[in-house]
């Protein structure tokens, strides 16, 4: 492909998100919920799920009926795209601390459960074992402790076999409090590349100590975005508790973003 039809194809990447983020602002300025969906990157991990998740419960062809359990997901956008002789084969369980949102979406049952995850968690029936658990874009609003958590529950939850993906905004590996600083603003540098409204982000990132921001990831009782996790430490939190066959994929349009590790938007899979 052309230089320039990269830049054409930037410029109308950048001509969708303005608008969307008009869309968003304006919805926010009324007291209405702002939502990623419909984002570039909403489509792009839906058409990734679409293909992969398929792929990957070839494995069980054995069960008429799968078991799902989706996280911090009120609209299941994220399997909209799934083929619906697949979705027919789910029994659904949703959790989410946000209100349930309409789903018409032809799945074999759903429920959905009002709580935050960590309840759920403590309040699950200990006996009802899963095959599929997925979230997206839910990582980031933990701590690093409740990341952790998160990953041995998946591990108590799922059935023998079971698979767990996990999509997010992943940003460089850190040990201490000045590499995490700089891990965030490395991660909004590239961002505001294709992302100019991210631009008061980065600014605010770059006016942040290291200790704030250390603080900021360790916080159990913050759920505000922002805390990013790591490949490498999901992927050690899943190897310590019995995970396997771990693969991790970038997700992103490689048309347009020229560099997807640094873009961050990524799937982490694993088996029980």
């Amino acid at each position: 492909m052309s230089n320039e039809s990269i830049k054409i194809k930037l410029k109308r990447f950048q001509a969708v998100r303005g608008l969307l983020y008009a869309k968003n602002w304006i919805m926010s300025k009324f007291g209405l919920k702002v939502m990623t969906y419909g984002s570039i990157y909403d489509k792009e991990t839906r058409k990734f799920i679409s293909k992969y998740l398929p792929e990957k419960i070839g494995k069980f062809n054995g069960k008429s009926e799968l078991n799902v359990l989706m996280i911090g997901s009120p609209g299941l956008q994220e399997i909209r795209d799934v083929p619906a002789e697949v979705l027919g084969r789910f029994n659904i369980t949703g959790v989410d601390k946000s209100p349930e949102m309409p789903i018409k979406l032809p799945f074999n049952s759903y429920t959905y459960v009002n709580e935050n995850i960590f309840e759920f968690f403590a309040n699950h029936d200990k006996s009802k074992k899963y095959d599929i658990i997925l979230n997206r874009w839910f990582l980031h609003h933990i701590s690093e402790k409740n990341k952790e958590s998160v990953c041995k529950n998946c591990w108590n939850l799922l059935d023998d076999n079971g698979i767990l993906m996990m999509v997010d905004w992943f940003i460089d590996d850190w040990e201490t409090p000045e590499e995490l600083l700089t891990s965030l603003i490395d991660f909004y540098e590239y961002h505001v590349k294709y992302l100019p409204h991210q631009i008061p982000k980065l600014e605010r990132t770059k006016k942040q100590s290291p200790e704030y921001m250390w603080e900021r990831f360790h916080d159990d009782n913050d759920w505000v975005g922002g805390k990013n996790p790591s490949r490498e430490r999901l992927s050690k939190y899943l190897t310590q508790f019995g995970f396997k066959k771990l693969e991790v994929h970038n997700v992103a349009n490689t048309d347009i973003i020229d560099n997807p590790h640094k873009w961050g938007d990524a799937l982490v899979y694993a088996e029980k």
